[in-house]
């Protein structure tokens, strides 16, 4: 299987607070900020907002541990060498998908003096989460 060939792949644009919206409604946002995939002054920045159905994190005390597992996370972030932005967020989306919790997952890719690489990967095209992603805004 190929990095990304079960995912659906949206660009974060205009409709990004309409998705956004979306998936607040029935999942938990956690994430990642400001992790570099090498020596800082080159690296680029990268945001991973992981989002888990509620239903699917039951934590009453908000333990993280019950939600997502963040060492998971961060061996992930670091199994892919880092060569072009669009194939890293594919590689990472699709590992970091393989978690069944997950029902969505946004990476964005702050590159030094260059547009942001901002997409939201989701598992399932016919969810209501992609439904939002699809909508054309008036």
């Amino acid at each position: 299987m190929t990095p990304g060939s079960f995912l659906h792949e949206y660009a974060a644009d205009a409709l990004d607070s309409l998705l956004n919206a979306t998936l607040l409604c029935e999942c938990r946002r956690v994430f990642v900020r400001g992790w570099r995939p090498g020596p800082e002054a080159v690296a680029p920045r990268v945001d991973v907002s992981l989002y888990v159905p509620l239903a699917d994190s039951p934590s009453t005390f908000d333990d993280l541990a019950d939600v997502v597992d963040y060492e998971a996370v961060y061996h992930i972030l670091h199994l892919h060498p880092f060569v072009a932005a669009r194939e890293y967020s594919r590689a990472v989306a699709a590992d970091l998908m393989k978690d069944p919790r997950i029902a969505a997952v946004r990476i964005a890719i702050h590159l030094p003096f260059v547009t942001p690489v901002d997409s939201y990967f989701l598992r399932d095209a016919d969810s209501a989460f992609a439904t939002a992603a699809t909508r054309t805004v008036p």
